[in-house]
């Protein structure tokens, strides 16, 4: 009788039983100790379940008037890293550009949304449990930034809706009582864009289709050529030179005896690189040398003579 109670378990069912336990971020804490898997104070849960019972009751809504309701594809584990630093670029992109612009309310809804389903992936997943590390970074260091923006996003969700409101009754309001809030509405985009800073992703080497990830456009094949100097190849390249200038005196090439061709005095070997009014001299004749006022008074200091001198002397 169990045997057959056990064969009739869906799939889903065994999936749903499985199923990882709840795990809630604490933003307050050591980043050791910001996952718990109990609520606590100044913890907030990772999938929200009002939340995801408002989504449950659109869907059960939406089906009842045969109305299509577009429900959300699961993130696969080995996508999460690359759609959380998809997810994380749109954010500071909006941080920088937006944070202050009520006109701004469904991107900040959006990009909410786009966060509580990573979340929701995460917690699914169980990365948190296992601790998984991706390229450097442990799974927590790759959750924390968004569970981080979507707690904010929710606080500039509130104000932008107050701004919005604000703004809106400012034509109704006396002269002098219009200016007051005009002023108050300035101080408060300000105040959010001062504190919605963009933070600066860390640093890590790219890999995979990230490596193509740049401002800088690629150039292959005849592309290279994108330049205001010519393209030059074998015994060209020498007539190659920087726009403007004079190409026969500035850069001609110079092969075999030709680099010779300077303003430096004549090509000077062995005692032809001595150009200097003293004689040269080597081995004993090194005690003759002369400095332009004649003889040298310093006493030579070779072979014995090397320890003739009255420096040690006692006095």
């Amino acid at each position: 009788m169990v045997g057959v109670c056990l064969g009739t378990f869906s799939t889903e069912a065994a999936a749903q039983l499985n199923k990882p336990g709840a795990v809630y971020y604490c933003p307050n804490r050591t980043p050791d100790q910001q996952y718990s898997d109990r609520l606590a104070p100044g913890c907030v849960p990772l999938v929200d379940k009002e939340e995801e019972a408002a989504k449950a009751a659109k869907k059960e809504a939406a089906k009842k008037k045969g109305q299509e309701f577009t429900e959300r594809t699961p993130v696969r584990i080995e996508n999460l890293e690359r759609e959380i630093s998809s997810f994380l670029r749109d954010y500071r992109k909006f941080l920088d550009c937006c944070v202050n612009d009520p006109d701004s309310f469904e991107t900040v809804e959006e990009l909410e949304e786009r966060a509580s389903g990573l979340l929701k992936d995460i917690q699914d997943t169980g990365l948190i449990n296992m601790s998984t590390s991706q390229r450097g970074f442990t799974t927590t260091q790759l959750v924390s930034p968004v569970a981080q923006a979507r707690i904010d996003l929710r606080k500039i969700k509130q104000r932008l809706e107050s701004l919005g409101k604000a703004k809106d009754k400012v034509g109704d309001l006396d002269y002098e009582t219009a200016a007051k809030e005009r002023r108050r509405i300035e101080q408060e985009e300000g105040a959010l864009k001062k504190e919605f800073r963009p933070a600066r992703p860390p640093d890590s080497a790219r890999t995979g289709t990230e490596i193509g990830d740049t401002t800088t456009p690629n150039k292959y094949g005849e592309t290279f050529g994108d330049t205001t100097l010519r393209p030059a190849t074998g015994t060209e390249i020498g007539t190659v030179v920087s726009p403007g200038s004079d190409q026969q005196q500035d850069l001609r090439p110079r092969p075999g005896l030709d680099t010779q061709d300077t303003t430096l005095p004549n090509y000077r070997v062995g005692p032809d690189t001595q150009d200097t009014t003293l004689p040269y001299s080597f081995g004993a004749e090194i005690d003759k040398k002369q400095n332009p006022g004649g003889s040298s008074t310093t006493p030579s200091r070779v072979g014995p003579n090397v320890g003739d001198s009255t420096l040690n002397e006692r006095r």
